[in-house]
């Protein structure tokens, strides 16, 4: 048992080692996939690596690593990197700190943000990347998987009621 508790850490702990490795060194410029790409190659890394050991609990361990970072990832590193909420926090903490500061502050902040080239721009390659949107010339076009996950996104939402 003692054993066993000592595979389960050091799956666990390599599988971090690695994820964050990978994911510094930037598989892809597109955030979300970079981490995803990330796990994913980590997972069959650190597979690779504990190979020879109890198979069964190997496969689990890195399944709840998985999970563990994905969950992670998606609902801290993502929403911190998509959020413009978040970002202007950071904003505010960095200019004022314990200073006050006027709505108006905020409303430039928010604008500047979301009115700034790079933010459009991530926008279109995410969604150029995802193919949910395709270039034509200088057009887009929402594709057909784009057109699912709006209605996907209409269900979920009033299936959550909102």
């Amino acid at each position: 048992m003692k054993s066993n508790n000592k595979l389960v850490l050091n799956i666990i702990f390599s599988f971090t080692i690695v994820f964050f490795l990978l994911i510094n060194i930037g598989l892809n410029k597109i955030f979300f996939y970079n981490g995803l790409f990330s796990m994913l190659l980590s997972f069959l890394i650190v597979f690779m690596i504990f190979l020879k050991s109890k198979k069964n609990i190997v496969i689990l361990t890195l399944f709840f690593s998985f999970l563990l970072h994905f969950t992670i990832f998606l609902f801290i590193s993502v929403t911190v990197d998509r959020s413009i909420s978040v970002n202007l926090l950071i904003y505010l903490d960095s200019e004022y700190s314990d200073e006050l500061f006027e709505y108006k502050d905020i409303e430039n902040q928010i604008i500047d943000y979301t009115s700034s080239k790079d933010f459009i721009d991530k926008r279109i390659n995410e969604q150029v990347a995802s193919n949910n949107i395709i270039v034509e010339g200088n057009q887009y076009k929402l594709t057909s998987s784009g057109k699912f996950l709006v209605k996907l996104f209409d269900i979920v939402s009033k299936l959550y009621g909102n």
